[in-house]
C-alpha cells in the first residue's frame, strides 16, 4: 500500500520524492502531458454551534470587541474564531461598512463607547484530521479544455494510482478527438452528414477513416 508521497514516487520511478519531479514524470510518461501531486487536505465536521459577539463604538464606528463560544459549562472567548464565525457575525475589518450599518439598525441613537451583542446559531466547520491525496489532470494542447481532476485518496495500492493516471490519458484522448481534426477530417465527416464545408476547416472531431492525418488529428 502507497501510504506518502514518497510512496507514490517510488511507484512511478521518479528522481526525486518531491511533488516537481513526480508531475514532472507524470507528464514524461503520459501522451497528454498530465500533471499530478500528492496534498494533503483538511478532514472537516460541521456542526451548529451557539457564538455570542460584542461590539463596541468607537469614534462612531462599530467594531468587534470580542466572541464568546457557548459550551456545556457556559461562554467561553475565543481569540481566533472559525473563519464561518468571523463570516456569519462579520467580524474582519473588511466588513466594517456591513457591521455599522447592522449595528446601528439593531441600536439606533447608541453613544460613543457603547456596546451591542448578537447572539446566533450557526453552522461551523471544524478540523478534526488530515488526509493525503493523489490528484492528477490535464490540458488538452491547442485547446482551453481540461479534462476532469481524478483524485485517488491514500493510502491505496500502485494500481489504483496508475487507473487515475489512465483515466486522465483516456479523458485528454477524447477531448483532443472531439477538437483536432485536419481539414480532410471536416470534409469527411461533412459528406456523411450532408453538410458545407468551408475551405481550410479545422478544429473539429478527427475522422478515423482520415486518410491525411490517419485518424490521429492535428496539432492546432
Amino acid at each position: 500500500m502507497l501510504h506518502t508521497l514518497a510512496d507514490v514516487c517510488q511507484w512511478l520511478g521518479t528522481n526525486e520524492e518531491t511533488n516537481e519531479s513526480l508531475s514532472r514524470q507524470v507528464c514524461k510518461d503520459t501522451a497528454c502531458g498530465a500533471w499530478a501531486k500528492v496534498e494533503q487536505r483538511n478532514l472537516t465536521d460541521r456542526s451548529k454551534q451557539t457564538w455570542t459577539c460584542v461590539y463596541g463604538k468607537h469614534q462612531g464606528a462599530w467594531r468587534s470587541v470580542r466572541a464568546m463560544r457557548h459550551d456545556a459549562g457556559g461562554l467561553v472567548e475565543v481569540a481566533d474564531p472559525p473563519k464561518d464565525v468571523v463570516d456569519y457575525f462579520l467580524l474582519s475589518g473588511e466588513y466594517a461598512a456591513g457591521v455599522n450599518e447592522h449595528i446601528d439598525s439593531l441600536a439606533p441613537g447608541a453613544v460613543e463607547g457603547a456596546e451591542h451583542s448578537i447572539t446566533e446559531e450557526t453552522d461551523v466547520r471544524t478540523v478534526i484530521g488530515a488526509q493525503w491525496v493523489f490528484r492528477c489532470g490535464s490540458i488538452v494542447e491547442g485547446t482551453d479544455a481540461e479534462t476532469d481532476v481524478v483524485e485517488v485518496v491514500l493510502p491505496c495500492t500502485g494500481e489504483q494510482i496508475d487507473a487515475a493516471i489512465q483515466s486522465v490519458e483516456d479523458q485528454a484522448d477524447e477531448i483532443w478527438k472531439d477538437t483536432h481534426g485536419c481539414e480532410e477530417c471536416s470534409r469527411l465527416h461533412a459528406a456523411e452528414n450532408e453538410e458545407d464545408v468551408g475551405e481550410g476547416d479545422t478544429g473539429g472531431p478527427v475522422h478515423p477513416n482520415c486518410s491525411t492525418c490517419g485518424g490521429d488529428g492535428v496539432v492546432l
